[in-house]
């Protein structure tokens, strides 16, 4: 992601979920999985699925969380790279920006 590149996230289309009592509740019933989201990582979860950009997930985590936006980068690029390898969610490049 340093070279420029812009890389969009989304939400896998097989994954279905539900906010239930302070927590999101992620289901691929194709693959079998389930997963339990819960705090920043359920707020960042909503703003993906809504649409939001790297750049204003980035900027809203730093707040949250009360650290630099370039830490807050970094945890976001954990979470996504996390997820993506879960089948939660999937990158495409979409060139420079």
């Amino acid at each position: 992601m340093s070279d420029g590149t812009v890389f969009v996230y989304h939400c896998a289309p097989d994954i279905v979920w539900v906010k239930d009592a302070g927590q999101t509740v992620l289901v691929d019933g194709k693959a079998g999985c389930s997963w339990l989201l819960s705090g920043w990582q359920a707020a960042v979860w909503d703003l993906l699925s809504l649409g939001y950009l790297a750049g204003d997930i980035i900027r809203f985590l730093a707040l949250l969380l009360d650290v630099p936006p370039e830490t807050a980068r970094g945890t976001l690029v954990c979470i996504l790279d996390e997820w993506e390898g879960n089948g939660m969610v999937f990158g495409a490049e979409r060139g420079h920006g």
